[in-house]
C-alpha cells in the first residue's frame, strides 16, 4: 500500500514543522536514486477543543448570556479562525446558537428564554 499521509506519529515530528521529501523507487533488482526534493510538506492536526468555559457575570443579566474561554492546549498548527457556541435545555440535543466567532468570549439575547436553565459548549 503506498504511503499517501505523512503523520506526525511514529516520525517523531513537530506539530508545524516543514518536511521536505525525496522518493526512490524499488523492483526486483534494486533500489533507484532519490528524486529531487518535493515542495514542503506542513504537519497540521484540528485544534484542541475549547477550555474554561465560564459565565461572564458582568455582561450576564436577566436578558443577556456571556461567556468566556480559553483556547485549547494546541490550534493544530494554524491560528483558529472561527469558533461555534453551542447549547442545550438538557434533552442531550446541542443546538448550535452562533458561529463566525473570531474572539474567545461571546454575548446573545437572541434564541434564549428568561428562567430557562441551559448548558452550553464551544
Amino acid at each position: 500500500m503506498p504511503l499517501t499521509r505523512l503523520r506526525a506519529a511514529p516520525y517523531s515530528l513537530i506539530l508545524g514543522d516543514t518536511v521536505d521529501v525525496k522518493i526512490a523507487a524499488i523492483n526486483l533488482y534494486g533500489t533507484s536514486g532519490f528524486s529531487a526534493i518535493g515542495t514542503g510538506a506542513f504537519i497540521q492536526l484540528v485544534p484542541d477543543a475549547p477550555l474554561s468555559l465560564v459565565d461572564n457575570p458582568v455582561i450576564t443579566s436577566a436578558t443577556v448570556i456571556g461567556l468566556t474561554w480559553s483556547n485549547g492546549l494546541s490550534n493544530g498548527g494554524s491560528a483558529v479562525i472561527d469558533y461555534r457556541v453551542y447549547y442545550d435545555r438538557a434533552a442531550g440535543d446541542w443546538i448550535e446558537l452562533a458561529s463566525g466567532i473570531a474572539t474567545r468570549s461571546y454575548q446573545t439575547t437572541v434564541g434564549l428564554t428568561q428562567g430557562v436553565t441551559y448548558a452550553f459548549k464551544v
